[in-house]
């Protein structure tokens, strides 16, 4: 029996011997007993560790996204705004799950660097890009596509579609990426006459960064479930 089918097996008998003893097993406690707040695990190479001996995580996250994808003012700053709700997604779901602390390094802190060493980032390995922010991880994502509108239909009808690419880096490791994948997300159809672009973006981009933060740390499974909905 798998630990997921043992977890529920047991939530089983303890809800039957409940019920037949009379202890006074309300709604509201059967619902808690069943309400299924299993955690998943990223991949191993993905996850986001804490190095032997420490609890606390501490990740770098840079986007970036080529020029182009900015010409519109729908898309304006969408990189750096993507940056601050991964950053934001990484550090809610390690307050769920209480197993690791992560914590993010400031996007200015970030900039500053690239600012006073314009060059580092391109010669630099991020390994050694991410040792001198003081972080323990980079996790760098590009965006290669992003439209918010459904392209049938103009400007009438939103459909997000993104495609980015994802890369993890140890600080200590050799500045090869411990974890590389490409992940696309699309957002259903919305009417902009009902729900206007730019709440439809941030919505987009909340679920995005989700997706993206949950592929590196431990999360409920009813996250999972939200997502699809």
């Amino acid at each position: 029996m798998n630990r997921k089918a043992l977890t529920w097996f047991r939530r089983g008998v303890l809800t039957a011997l409940l019920t037949i003893f009379g202890f006074g097993c309300g709604p509201s406690l059967l619902w808690f007993l069943n309400r299924g707040d299993e955690f998943r695990d990223p991949k191993p190479e993905c996850k986001l560790a804490p190095k032997e001996g420490k609890k606390t995580v501490t990740v770098a996250v840079v986007v970036s996204a080529p020029p182009s994808m900015q010409g519109d003012a729908s898309m304006v700053g969408i990189d750096r705004d993507l940056e601050a709700k991964i950053a934001g997604k990484l550090v809610e779901l390690s307050t769920y799950s209480k197993e690791t602390v992560i914590t993010v390094v400031d996007s200015a802190k970030v900039d500053r660097l690239r600012l006073e060493n314009p060059n580092l980032w391109n010669t630099a390995s991020p390994s050694d890009f991410a040792k001198k922010l003081g972080a323990d991880y980079l996790l760098e994502v590009t965006l290669s596509s992003l439209s918010l509108y459904d392209k049938q239909t103009g400007r009438e009808i939103c459909r997000g579609k993104a495609t980015v690419e994802v890369a993890v880096y140890d600080a200590v490791g050799t500045g090869k990426p411990l974890a590389q994948y490409p992940h696309s997300s699309e957002a259903p159809l919305r009417d902009t006459s009902a729900l206007p672009v730019h709440l439809y973006r941030n919505k987009f981009l909340d679920s995005l960064a989700m997706e993206i933060a949950m592929k590196h740390v431990r999360y409920k499974a009813e996250l999972e479930r939200n997502l699809q909905k």
